[in-house]
């Protein structure tokens, strides 16, 4: 990956968007960070397919195609927004999926494992936020759905 770095952007460290292409000059990917980090592709490094489309050693191109004026990550968001709408979605984001810190969830009550706290949420009928909120143990929340849930992290 060929990258050069321009001193003035590396001073401000702006939000940039950037698109990663292929080695036949296919765009793969859109995503935002800040400018220090572009190298890295932060964004595109959290997809299900990014290793399947660049493994280790394949050709990228990394190109950055707005930097933004403020310092608020939903600006170059919303140009993400706007470029996806007049481009369409690189296959990455049309077929891939993030790569999350889901973990699985354990009914004490019935000692049933959900993969994650948004499936026993939809196999209970209830929000993702109130599972979430019961799950973080707030004040007000001590049951979901009748029932008690802990991370079935160790089980």
């Amino acid at each position: 990956m060929k990258f050069t770095c321009d001193p003035d952007l590396a001073d401000k460290n702006p939000y940039v968007v950037y698109i990663l292409k292929d080695s036949a000059n296919v765009i793969q990917f859109i995503g935002a960070c800040k400018y220090s980090s572009v190298v890295c592709t932060p964004d595109a490094r959290k997809n299900t397919l990014f290793y399947k489309v660049f493994p280790p050693g394949a050709e990228m191109t990394v190109e950055i195609i707005h930097v933004s004026d403020n310092e608020k990550r939903y600006l170059a968001t919303n140009f993400i927004h706007g470029w996806i709408l007049e481009n369409g979605r690189p296959f990455m984001l049309r077929f891939g999926g993030r790569i999350g810190s889901a973990k699985p969830v354990k009914c004490v009550d019935t000692g049933v494992i959900y993969p994650t706290q948004r499936d026993a949420a939809k196999a209970l009928g209830v929000s993702q936020s109130q599972m979430s909120n019961h799950m973080m143990r707030r004040p007000g929340y001590t049951k979901c759905a009748g029932k008690t849930f802990v991370w079935a992290i160790n089980d």
